[in-house]
Order: structure tokens, then C-alpha cells, then sequence
């Protein structure tokens, strides 16, 4: 454990204003391409995030009277469809609704339907760059 350690450490020096993105990145990637997970694996994996949110959250408002607004999905268009959060702390409450005139179901819509769209731009990005360009072989 203590060579991993250095060996973060000495990649955190390597990287000063980069080393968060490249780590996300890297288990965001390892996410995506991680041909065992199932959905299942997804639906466990997005219930444990979903527990600690909750604890976090609730935990905060009952001791410092934090409040919250919450909408969270999944990024995997085919593989999420089920996996979302819609939280509202007491005081909180209808924040959603009033503001922007969405309830649960059109909040938890419309972002996925940007998650959705976001994901599939990265990775038209990926494979065309972001020149704008139209490439010989979509002529």
C-alpha cells in the first residue's frame, strides 16, 4: 500500500493543476468500457451512490440546516432508463415546481435527456475532434 501511495503522490507532482480531471477521467472511462458490469451491476452500483447521498444529505440538514434540490441520473443512455433521484429537502421542498416548472418525472427528464446528449457528444468528439468539419467519409 505504501508504493501505491508514493507512486500517487508522485503523480499528483507530475500533474499539479490536472491530476483530479485525469483520475476522473480514468474511472469514468474504466466505467464505460468495463464490458462485465451489468445492468444489474449498474442498478447496485447507483443504489449504493443513491444511500450515501441520502445520508449525506439528510445527515447535513438535520445538523447544520443545509438544504438541498437533487436530480441525478445515470449516463449510459441504454443501460440507466431506471436509474434516477429526485430529492427535495424540507425547506427545500418544491423548489423544482415553482422555479422551474418541472415536477419529479419532467426534472429527472430533462436531465437525462442532457446527460443523453452530452455522452453522445463526447464521443462525437472523440472520433471527429470538435473542429466542426464535416469528414470525407460522411460526404
Amino acid at each position: 500500500m505504501a508504493h501505491r501511495l508514493a507512486c500517487y503522490a508522485q503523480f499528483k507532482l507530475a500533474n499539479p493543476t490536472t491530476w483530479r480531471d485525469l483520475v476522473i477521467r480514468h474511472f469514468e472511462l474504466g466505467a464505460l468500457l468495463d464490458a462485465d458490469q451489468t445492468v444489474g451491476d449498474r442498478k447496485w452500483a447507483f443504489g449504493k451512490y443513491v444511500e450515501r447521498l441520502e445520508y449525506m444529505i439528510y445527515h447535513n440538514e438535520k445538523t447544520y440546516g443545509f438544504q438541498t434540490a437533487l436530480v441525478a441520473c445515470g449516463n449510459l443512455t441504454n443501460a440507466d432508463r431506471g436509474l434516477g433521484l429526485f430529492l427535495e429537502t424540507k425547506l427545500a421542498s418544491g423548489t423544482f415546481a415553482t422555479r422551474f416548472r418541472a415536477d419529479k418525472d419532467e426534472a429527472q427528464g430533462h436531465l437525462f435527456a442532457q446527460v443523453a446528449h452530452n455522452a453522445s457528444m463526447e464521443i462525437v468528439d472523440a472520433k471527429w475532434g470538435d473542429t466542426g468539419e464535416i469528414d470525407s467519409e460522411t460526404k
